[in-house]
């Protein structure tokens, strides 16, 4: 998102839980990338605010049954009629990991989703200690 799309995206829909301070909201992703995501939602928010986002993961036969969570520390880049762009600020490996093993999962080249996760580890300012 942000400037622009530097990472493979793919569609993607699942429960997505939104924290904007301290007060809770509800969504569904449309579309998923190593850097954002797009969430369906009736929600408004200022560009720029910080969102804390919790996004159902599928399970490891990838059915539509969620088995896992990933938290991300996220900033608002784009509000529409239909939702907001989310640019991931702070991911933790293991959370990354599976956020990387799902966009594979559904990508068919997964050469390019290797290298961009590579290179999106090497921007250690995004990733959390």
């Amino acid at each position: 998102m942000g400037e622009s799309r530097r990472f493979t995206r793919i569609g993607y829909q699942s429960e997505v839980l939104m924290n904007a301070n301290g007060h809770w909201f509800r969504g569904l992703s449309e579309n998923l990338s190593l850097y954002g995501i797009y969430i369906r939602s009736g929600e408004k928010f200022d560009i720029d605010s910080v969102v804390e986002l919790t996004i159902a993961l599928p399970d490891s036969e990838g059915t539509t049954e969620y088995d896992s969570y990933i938290d991300v520390n996220s900033v608002v880049v784009r509000q529409d009629n239909d939702g907001i762009g989310c640019e991931f600020r702070q991911v933790d490996v293991d959370a990354f990991l599976n956020l990387k093993n799902v966009i594979s999962s559904k990508c068919e080249n997964k050469a390019v989703v290797m290298d961009e996760f590579y290179s999106y580890l090497s921007r250690k300012e995004l990733m959390a200690s």
